[in-house]
């Protein structure tokens, strides 16, 4: 999980009951980026067998009790599950692989080293362009 995804997620923990807009609000992120998040979040938790984050009918968010407690197991154990880099190491990282690539690379390529999105990897190669 990113750094934005943990920090909504243990604030979500922190504050039950707390509403989707304060969320926005707190973490300067609009409604789309807040869906984005919390869908990133579930599927992290179902990849864990753990049940999901959900928006009630009055606009709160709620995490089950289960996943605080996984967490508090979780942190005892040293591993990392997946790696995610910032926007200036993933570029970093494009410009080491076209640079040591063999052959063509395709936009395939990129989002499949960095398991990353299409449009994140697209985003980052036009970035990549202009630098």
């Amino acid at each position: 999980m990113n750094d934005r995804d943990t920090a909504i997620l243990t604030e979500i923990i922190k504050n039950p009951g707390l509403r989707s807009k304060e969320l926005e609000d707190k973490f300067h992120l609009t409604r789309r980026q807040l869906s984005y998040s919390i869908t990133q979040i579930n599927k992290e938790l179902a990849y864990a067998n753990l049940p999901r984050i959900q928006r009630t009918p009055l606009g709160t968010i709620s995490a089950p009790s289960e996943i605080a407690n996984y967490l508090v197991e979780d942190k005892k154990l040293p591993q990392q599950k997946y790696v995610y880099h910032t926007e200036q190491q993933r570029s970093m990282i494009i410009i080491l692989y076209i640079l040591t690539a063999p052959g063509s690379l395709s936009l395939i390529n990129i989002y499949h080293l960095l398991n990353v999105s299409q449009a994140t990897a697209a985003k980052d190669m036009r970035t990549l362009k202009i630098f």
